[in-house]
């Protein structure tokens, strides 16, 4: 069979006849077509790879792997396939609507597809057939092209006031909550690699669906679309790379590394009315600004003097202000607010009052209107 497939595919005998279809998919697969007929491609493309019908031999002969010598561990051209998928990739483009964002992503899946494939198979230099593939090459530079719009729009005004939030917003869409085998981390965040493989997307409705106008472009979009691509090329990137050791297997879940965690805020945070142990801890003693002009509002913050005495709690990301639990319980405290350092725009001090904005931050009781939080403490 495999003898057979090798004649279709090179043409080797008078009178077989090219592989229109082949030759079709190929134009689709390297965008000439649109994002839109690229990915029912990129589909049927990956059913194929993933299918366990097809050994490596065959898929080497029907192009959609690179041709390796098994004995010798040389490679061959490219495959037609990698030179597709990086056509693809260096494509411009003036849209940055949902379906091109699933096109680039069904790009990486690809690329770990074929990448895995050639990995698991015997007598490769994997290392070797990295080194000489043009589709690494176009990975890694989308990940330098995504990086650097997302930079260049940081610095346009409307944009840089929301640069930190665009990338949390990012991370976290991207990065959730997932049981880990880990027993020191039961709980990490990662993606799951396989919700954007082709039986994930039959069922999309933007794929099924196609919607006759995209959303339109400004500033704040662009920068929004090129952070989340330079978050997918990273990983893929990444993935790549560390697949050159030996014992590397391919993973279903890509895990957020300590810098995203770092940076998209990632991590469990204690929720208002829960318990907090202040032992160990840098506190503060302060008096709410609702004490400041004697509210009359029936709030638990507007008491008088001595039952409205709060505690700000400094953590390394995080500031809290909590009450006391109980006279009897000086190391326990109850949380009435919790303020991600991140999202402190400026602060300010006035005697012993010291004001706080926060962004994005709602109403909590007296203690934080309309974004400000004000407090008083017992020593300047």
């Amino acid at each position: 069979m495999t003898r057979e497939l090798s004649k279709i595919a090179e043409s080797a005998e008078p009178g077989l006849r090219r592989n229109e279809f082949r030759e079709k998919i190929l134009t689709f697969l390297a965008g000439h077509t649109g994002e839109w007929i690229f990915i029912p491609a990129s589909m049927l493309v990956e059913a194929a790879l993933a299918s366990k019908a097809l050994d490596t031999e065959i898929l080497m002969t029907l192009g959609l792997v690179p041709k390796v010598h098994f004995a010798e561990g040389k490679s061959y051209p490219t495959s037609p396939m990698e030179e597709a998928l990086s056509n693809f990739l260096i494509r411009k483009r003036s849209s940055n609507a949902g379906i091109v964002a699933i096109a680039l992503k069904r790009v990486c899946i690809l690329a770990l597809r074929i990448f895995s494939v050639l990995k698991s198979a015997d007598r490769i230099n994997f290392a070797k057939v990295l080194r000489r593939s043009p589709l690494v090459e176009a990975l890694a530079k989308a990940h330098y092209h995504f990086c650097q719009v997302a930079l260049n729009a940081r610095k346009k005004t409307g944009v840089s006031e929301l640069f930190i939030d665009l990338t949390q917003l990012a991370i976290e869409s991207r990065y959730t909550k997932l049981s880990s085998r880990n027993a020191v981390t039961p709980q990490k965040y990662g993606c799951v690699i396989g919700k954007f493989d082709h039986r994930s997307l039959m069922l999309n409705p933007e794929i099924l669906v196609r919607k006759l106008q995209s959303p339109g472009s400004n500033d704040v979009e662009d920068c929004r679309f090129a952070i989340e691509m330079a978050l997918q090329f990273r990983a893929t990137c990444h993935t790549v790379l560390a697949a050159v050791e030996p014992s590397f297997s391919f993973p279903q879940v890509e895990w957020a590394d300590d810098a995203l965690i770092r940076i998209g805020d990632l991590k469990e945070k204690p929720t208002q009315g829960a318990d907090l142990d202040l032992r160990g801890r840098m506190i503060f003693i302060c008096h709410p600004a609702a004490n400041r002009n004697q509210s009359s509002e029936k709030d638990s913050d507007a008491q008088p003097p001595n039952s409205s005495k709060r505690i700000l709690v400094l953590d390394p990301t995080d500031i809290f202000v909590v009450k006391q639990a109980s006279r009897l319980e000086a190391n326990r405290a109850t949380i009435l607010c919790t303020i991600s350092l991140r999202s402190i725009i400026a602060f300010a001090s006035d005697d012993e009052w010291l004001h706080i904005a926060i962004r994005n931050m709602e109403d909590v009781g007296s203690l934080v209107k309309n974004g400000n939080l004000a407090l008083r403490f017992e020593t300047v």
